[in-house]
């Protein structure tokens, strides 16, 4: 992962970061709470910087006023199950666009630039590895207290409070004044103390107005219960700690209990590092579907479970979700030309279990296979993945259906969607007489009813 400067600096010199840890408030020469910042180098980074990785276009904000996105991103919903919606949220808020286009119809307002808002919301949804990963492409000290928030936050929620305290250690002298920065301060002086400093440092907890710190500071090995309710009564920052410092006590993880789970407490489960590989999976799973994971991230996932758990296996059977994995592998394998719809069916028969989008990997392989011969259940759960990988029709699947003899309803659809997709405007689309006369006998159909 890509390491901002000052982070490396700030690791680099971890024993001077302990000796200091007692510094008194009055001994701090204060800079500036507000720095200055390139907001259009800033708000340009984003994790996607091509479609295929789910990027909306480097011209995303062409023409766009400030005005308008600084209102709309803090009230973005958060990505549904549907492949489409989440393509879009995750794309406004992970795209690498060019902020030079952005009309400034109104001045940049300090805390609410477009890079802060992402980060903000990516928080929101429960989204903690982009938003951390986004921060750490940051490069340079955060201007504003709300960016350092939301990136420290996130560090914290992925499990990474010694990062999260060194972090806070380069901004130790800014001159930031929030409840939530006192409560840091109190914190990170604890997690930073040496062995001679800690159990003063731990008891220097009970002054903060966080119950999570005040029962470390009262007892050192302090845990609680894991609850939805209770959990979403507790502010970001007592989630975070109770999250980076491992005191929840989780409930078993199977597909049934995450299926309860809302964005925020699924993307808390990613950070522990105590999970069995099968709830590792099932929380991928379970993340993917509600847009928290992309197809690249559950490929890296596959791909080290074949190495770890499959490679060395003679004879791989009854391998129940590692089907996945297996199958992903043989069906990428160059040795295995011609065979590939052997794996992905393999793959696809657990589709019921697991959703739709744990099989998005195997998006980018579909689109240069050949769709002859295959059944309409096939074809159907395809489009389908094809769509949770973000990727569009094949191009070869639409001149298969250009060509193709009509005979059944089902055909109907896929040709008049490869038309679709094959035109380059809405305005020619508009006046192809076939397209108007399927659509305007659809109009009434049950969108779930297409395929």
């Amino acid at each position: 992962m890509k390491r901002p400067l000052f982070l490396s600096l700030a690791l680099a010199s971890f024993g001077l970061c302990i000796l200091s840890t007692d510094l008194k408030a009055d001994e701090i020469q204060y800079r500036p709470a507000i720095l200055d910042v390139d907001f259009d180098s800033m708000e340009s980074i984003g994790l996607y910087s091509h479609p295929k990785d789910g990027g909306l276009g480097r011209d995303l904000w062409n023409n766009s006023r400030r005005s308008i996105i600084t209102e709309m991103l803090p009230i973005l919903p958060k990505p549904g199950s549907s492949a489409t919606h989440q393509n879009l949220v995750m794309g406004a808020l992970l795209t690498q666009a060019n902020a030079e286009l952005i009309d400034n119809d109104i001045d940049i307002e300090d805390g609410k630039d477009i890079f802060t808002l992402r980060l903000e919301k990516l928080n929101e949804i429960g989204a903690y590895k982009q938003s951390f990963l986004m921060y750490s492409a940051l490069g340079a000290e955060p201007y504003h207290i709300n960016l350092a928030k939301a990136g420290i936050t996130a560090m914290l929620f992925n499990g990474e409070r010694s990062l999260a305290c060194l972090e806070y250690k380069t901004m130790e002298d800014r001159n930031f004044q929030s409840e939530f920065w006192d409560n840091l301060t109190l914190y990170c002086r604890y997690v930073l103390s040496n062995s001679d400093e800690s159990e003063g440092a731990r008891k220097g907890l009970s002054e903060s107005s966080l119950g999570a710190l005040r029962s470390i500071a009262e007892k050192s090995s302090y845990k609680i219960n894991y609850s939805k309710s209770r959990f979403d009564k507790l502010s970001e920052l007592e989630r975070a700690i109770r999250v980076a410092e491992d005191r929840v006590i989780w409930p078993s993880i199977t597909m049934g209990m995450l299926s309860s789970l809302p964005h925020k407490h699924v993307g808390m489960l990613m950070a522990r590092d105590d999970l069995t590989l099968n709830e590792e999976f099932y929380i991928y799973a379970r993340a993917a579907e509600l847009g928290l994971v992309d197809k690249e991230m559950l490929r890296k996932f596959y791909v080290s479970v074949y190495d770890s758990e499959i490679r060395q296996l003679s004879n791989p059977n009854n391998l129940g979700w590692k089907q996945i994995a297996y199958a992903y592998h043989e069906a990428t394998d160059e040795n295995n030309q011609g065979q590939e719809w052997r794996w992905i069916k393999s793959a696809y028969d657990y589709k019921s279990t697991y959703g739709i989008h744990a099989l998005s990997p195997f998006s980018d392989l579909l689109r240069t296979t050949d769709i002859e011969g295959q059944s309409h259940d096939s074809i159907e759960t395809s489009l389908k993945v094809i769509n949770a990988g973000q990727n569009n029709l094949p191009g070869k699947w639409i001149k298969y259906y250009e060509n193709k003899k009509i005979t059944s309803k089902f055909d109907q659809h896929l040709y008049f969607l490869s038309k679709i997709w094959n035109f380059e405007t809405n305005e020619n689309m508009g006046q192809d007489p076939e397209i108007i006369e399927f659509l305007e006998g659809e109009k009434d159909t049950p969108k779930k009813n297409y395929f």
